[in-house]
């Protein structure tokens, strides 16, 4: 299986990603992606790929946490994809069937099941924004009271 350094996702989406960083939730139909679920243990979302796979967007305090999340879920599908370094933005993946990138506080996990999984990480990538932790784009009632979601997943 040959890797690939995913050189085209190492420059980053943002300027200065801020401390909330993330793709919106309701961006998700213009990047390709079907319906959305808000992580309720994390922060972020998953949406599936019409073509079979999804992606999963994760949001961290801090590009430390997410270099940490990215090593630790490199070392989970180390069949699939070895870590490799590089400058700013970290990456694994072989670009086709998986890509895991970090963009600053922001994980973008792609599985593809027909390939692309670069060029759907891109897609994300391009629709980084900077986010106060306001609105509510989100509600789910459970039996302990509503549970409330920003923009970009974040629990408020």
């Amino acid at each position: 299986m040959r890797w690939l350094l995913l050189l085209a996702l190492c420059s980053s989406g943002l300027a200065q990603a801020g401390e909330w960083a993330g793709v919106p939730v309701d961006q998700a139909p213009a990047l390709g992606l079907g319906s959305v679920t808000v992580s309720e243990v994390g922060v972020g979302w998953r949406a599936p790929l019409a073509t079979g796979g999804f992606v999963a967007v994760e949001v961290f305090a801090d590009a430390e946490a997410a270099d940490a999340a990215l090593t630790h879920r490199a070392a989970t599908a180390s069949n699939m994809a070895q870590p490799v370094l590089a400058v700013g933005d970290r990456a694994v993946g072989d670009g086709e069937a998986y890509a895991l990138v970090r963009d600053e506080n922001v994980l973008i996990r792609v599985r593809a099941l027909a390939g692309g999984a670069a060029a759907v990480v891109e897609r994300v990538r391009s629709a980084l924004v900077e986010v106060a932790p306001v609105g509510v784009s989100r509600e789910l009632q459970t039996d302990d009271g509503v549970r409330r979601w920003d923009m970009v997943g974040r629990e408020l």
